[in-house]
């Protein structure tokens, strides 16, 4: 009876892990991920908005996988939302970029915007009185 028990058990150790939802984070600052936890070795190399893969989490520590490589960090270096701005905006009111007509064999049309310290256009004079 003990036997089906401990080899479920062991089953259930290696396999409940890998069944696991994997979770995202992005480093929030250039950070180097130590080997061991209490270790000096750098395993991995992570730029500021890089995302990674959370495998373990303790004690202000956290181990991530960056491609195939391993590696721990303070848990204060992630976080779990992307840092990079969306391509669209949740703001109905912005007005995208409008893009540049290029004329071939002209190039690019000038851009024509008032400047921003410009005064407003005088009005029209008033018709003459009959």
């Amino acid at each position: 009876m003990s036997r089906p028990l401990t080899l479920s058990f062991i089953l259930s150790a290696f396999l409940l892990p890998s069944l696991a939802q994997a979770e995202d984070a992005w480093a929030l600052r250039d950070a180097q991920a130590l080997r061991w936890p209490d270790a000096e070795q750098i395993s991995v190399e992570l730029d500021q908005g890089e995302k990674v893969t959370v495998v373990y989490r303790d004690d202000g520590m956290v181990r991530v996988r960056k491609g195939a490589e391993f590696g721990w960090v303070p848990a204060d270096a992630l976080g779990d939302q992307d840092p990079k701005p969306s391509a669209t905006s949740d703001d109905p009111w912005e007005i995208p970029d409008m893009p540049t007509l290029d004329i071939p064999g002209l190039g690019k049309a000038p851009a024509i915007e008032p400047p921003l310290d410009a005064a407003p256009a005088s009005p029209l004079p008033a018709p003459p009185v009959e």
